[in-house]
């Protein structure tokens, strides 16, 4: 019998990370749920000096474009940015670069 891959764990309720922007609920996948696209970035990006918001923006970006749209959108402060990156940090149980495996 051939392996049968999982569905991604990324989109349930309780993966997910979520946070009030304008009035609106969004949410992310917990950091240890990114899709690939996520992971993607981050090795585009490694070793580059990266400004913060830049960084952050573009690692939402590849993990949900339309979620990046909308904090784009709002154009928070780098304070702000940061608060949403520390709070999503917190809610995970692993830091973006960290695989699952890690947290264990």
């Amino acid at each position: 019998m051939a392996f049968r891959i999982p569905e991604p764990k990324g989109h349930l309720k309780k993966n997910r990370f979520e946070f009030e922007l304008g009035g609106e609920v969004l949410s992310l996948p917990k950091m240890e749920y990114i899709p690939a696209s996520g992971d993607e970035f981050l090795t585009s990006v490694a070793g580059q000096s990266l400004p913060f918001v830049g960084y952050l923006l573009g690692f939402i970006d590849a993990i949900d474009a339309e979620t990046g749209a909308k904090v784009r959108a709002a154009h928070l402060d780098r304070d702000q940015l940061d608060a949403l990156h520390t709070a999503w940090k917190g809610s995970s149980k692993v830091d973006e670069g960290e695989s699952s495996g890690s947290s264990k």
